[in-house]
């Protein structure tokens, strides 16, 4: 998964959030595919399913609403 990816690459500080929210913010992404990611966390009971995925939208979400452009 493209968004699971990006989030680890985000969080072990391989990529820099200013760079990744210009090039590709993903958070339209992540809000059409939550409700189904959350149904399979709670079906399977691993909470920890696409969770870096979900890291990766949150800091995109915060630079968002902190008015950053993007490209």
């Amino acid at each position: 998964n493209t968004g699971e990816m990006l989030g680890l690459l985000l969080r072990r500080k391989v990529i820099g959030a200013n760079f990744l929210y210009e090039v590709f913010p993903g958070l339209g992404l992540w809000e059409k595919v939550k409700p189904v990611v959350e149904g399979e966390r709670k079906r399977h009971g691993i909470p920890r399913i696409f969770e870096c995925f979900e890291y990766y939208y949150n800091e995109m979400k915060k630079l968002q609403q902190r008015g950053v452009e993007n490209g």
